[in-house]
């Protein structure tokens, strides 16, 4: 644990974590390795079947991305996942405001 700073391993400790193969664990995560089932959700077949046909009938696909705590790492994850699947997709940033008003 020596090769992190001292505030890193502090944080760390916080999380439980002791060791450098639980930090590198958690400090690179790996989705294949660390995420849930995602098919535990309801309809998530079905999103998978729109979504394949989106990029198979080369449908541009648009991630809107709230700029929260987790509205930027879900866009991350989903632009991961387009990548990867190659599909054609761009990200856009929600604001909560303009949402609210209505406007542009």
């Amino acid at each position: 644990m020596q090769k992190y700073g001292e505030l890193l391993r502090t944080l760390l400790a916080k999380r439980g974590i002791t060791d450098e193969a639980q930090a590198e664990i958690f400090l690179e995560p790996d989705y294949q390795r660390d995420l849930h089932d995602p098919f535990l959700m309801r309809d998530m077949e079905k999103a998978c079947v729109r979504l394949f046909e989106a990029i198979d009938n080369n449908e541009k696909i648009v991630i809107y991305a709230d700029y929260d705590c987790d509205g930027i790492p879900g866009a991350v994850i989903l632009q991961d996942l387009f990548r990867e699947l190659r599909g054609l997709y761009s990200t856009e940033e929600f604001r909560r405001l303009r949402a609210q008003l209505r406007c542009c």
